[in-house]
């Protein structure tokens, strides 16, 4: 038999007017539907009188889960991933899954459609020619800190998720290392109860506080101002050189790990000669 397909399926972020006519075929023909919240995708696809298997595929545990989905696709069946909302593949397990079954040669097909990141970033109104992703911000502080900083010596626009329970802390963080920066703060994006905020993270943090906040949100924080032309890299910790910058995370006790996928990050360069340079300070010691 040959082998099937996996279908990375877009479905609503909220509004569920705006699943595509192709999404619905999709999740028709589709032998089994791999999700992250049964409840959630039942109620989907319930809505569109749909009714289909479901397989569980979730952050937690998705690397025993990948077996039963890869199993299926070399039975040729079709496999339908979503998840709760928006672009499967974006801030989920999605990409170890496309991984494995490219690598075994498996069809892999995308079905565009809803994505918050989109909508928050075209709403924001700052520039989107260019811009950072950077998902949910890692748990631990210090680390979270550490890409929050970054922040500070870009001239892109960034995009961050965030949990409604952790927003007003990171806020607040972010109101001690870019004060004045602007920022758009996008709840519930195409819901009932949306919400659309503008403001500095100080101001923002205080429409948050004192109140329950629920739901998805999405925070878009536009860039810096570029360095002006013959201004100094090293006139400010913001504007770092990379070799400087690196050497000061080793130096403060960070592992060259952790300091290589930083300078990597907030530079734009390969992770390889990020390391390389750290070795070679490392031996100078």
């Amino acid at each position: 038999m040959a082998p099937g397909t996996l279908f990375l399926c877009a479905t609503p972020i909220g509004n569920l007017e705006d699943i595509t006519l192709r999404a619905l075929r999709v999740l028709k023909e589709a032998d089994l539907v791999a999700c992250e919240n049964r409840g959630r995708t039942l109620g989907l696809l319930s809505h569109f009188g749909i009714r289909k298997s479901l397989i569980s595929y979730r952050e937690e545990g998705h690397e025993e889960l990948a077996p039963a989905i890869l199993s299926a696709l070399r039975e040729g069946k079709k496999v339908a991933l979503v998840s709760d909302a928006g672009m499967p593949g974006v801030a989920d397990p999605g990409p170890s899954l496309v991984a494995q079954a490219r690598r075994e040669g498996l069809a892999v097909e995308v079905i565009p459609g809803p994505s918050s990141l989109l909508a928050a970033l075209a709403l924001s109104g700052y520039p989107a020619d260019s811009f950072l992703f950077l998902g949910f911000l890692p748990r631990k502080t210090r680390k979270r800190r550490e890409v929050l900083e970054a922040l500070a010596a870009e001239c892109r626009t960034a995009v961050i998720f965030e949990a409604p329970h952790r927003i007003v802390k990171m806020l607040g963080e972010l109101a001690g290392i870019i004060p004045d920066r602007e920022a758009f703060l996008g709840r519930e994006l195409t819901k009932k109860f949306e919400e659309r905020l503008w403001g500095t993270p100080a101001e923002l943090g205080a429409l948050m506080a004192g109140r329950v906040v629920k739901g998805e949100i999405t925070l878009v924080i536009k860039g810096g101002a570029a360095p002006r032309q013959g201004e100094s890299s090293s006139s400010s910790e913001a504007l770092m050189a990379p070799e400087e910058y690196l050497a000061g995370l080793m130096r403060e006790g960070v592992t060259l790990r952790e300091a290589r996928d930083l300078v990597a990050r907030r530079f734009g360069l390969s992770r390889r000669s990020v390391y390389e340079k750290g070795l070679q300070l490392r031996s100078k010691k």
